[in-house]
């Protein structure tokens, strides 16, 4: 759910002794390049970070290559390589989850078949079919957003990636 990142969130602006939009500008979004995005904030005014955030495509898929690149964006290293491998770390299986797949910090990861071939990724999924797709194996991230909310496919993005990217990507 939402509420163990939001909580996070609290927790660390208490431990900056910052205001964390402040700081996620700073040593994050900043030296990305971003300048047109928005945090979400809760009724106190603090950033609400279990969800609610809005990017640019461009952006996310600045985020996707920064986390294959191992932190490092334009030759600087943005985040620690050690925090990047933790990060996207497998943590736990989720076994109320559809396919039941393994889950990191805030990434899930999940295994492609394509002919014979198994893909590994792990992603930033949100509501609606917002997804960050990071492909080690194959040196490529996927951005896909989208509007999907009520069509009862809330999985669509991984059927794209499954059954029309990654073949296109495989036959090269």
């Amino acid at each position: 759910g939402s509420g163990n990142p939001h909580l996070i969130g609290a927790i660390l602006e208490e431990a900056l002794e910052e205001d964390l939009a402040f700081y996620l500008h700073k040593r994050l979004f900043g030296p990305l390049g971003f300048t047109n995005y928005r945090l979400q904030t809760d009724a106190q005014g603090q950033v609400y970070c279990g969800g609610g955030w809005f990017f640019q495509p461009q952006q996310l898929a600045i985020i996707t290559q920064l986390m294959l690149q191992e932190g490092r964006w334009n030759n600087v290293q943005i985040l620690s390589r050690e925090w990047v491998a933790k990060c996207s770390a497998k943590y736990l299986p989720l076994l109320n989850a559809n396919d039941q797949n393994d889950y990191g910090y805030l990434f899930w990861h999940k295994t492609y078949v394509v002919g014979d071939r198994e893909i590994k990724s792990y992603e930033g999924r949100g509501a609606g079919g917002q997804y960050m797709f990071i492909i080690p194996e194959l040196s490529t991230t996927i951005v896909i957003t989208s509007g999907n909310y009520r069509s009862g496919n809330p999985f669509l993005p991984e059927q794209v990636v499954e059954e029309r990217i990654l073949p296109l990507l495989l036959a090269n």
